[in-house]
């Protein structure tokens, strides 16, 4: 069920995922590591699952808010 702690949890978890997406992309690009190929292409995918992963939390906990029996219990939340 979600409550408006768990929605509020959510959108900054997947903030948090893009903030860290983001700035590992920009460590790998602005770094130097002494070891060619590996290790930059590990972080980079690691960057990308978690921009992915960002914007799948923040689409499902849309789609789920949408639902009327949440989008009612919702409709308490303080904003």
């Amino acid at each position: 069920m979600l409550t408006c702690k768990r929605m509020r949890n959510l959108v900054l978890a997947s903030a948090m995922l893009l903030g860290f997406g983001i700035a590992l992309e920009i460590l790998v690009q602005t770094a130097s590591f002494g070891v060619p190929g590996s290790i930059p292409a590990l972080l980079s995918a690691l960057a990308a699952i978690s921009v992915l992963l960002a914007a799948t939390v923040l689409a499902a906990t849309f789609l789920v808010s949408l639902l009327p029996h949440v989008a009612r219990q919702l409709e308490e939340c303080q904003h």
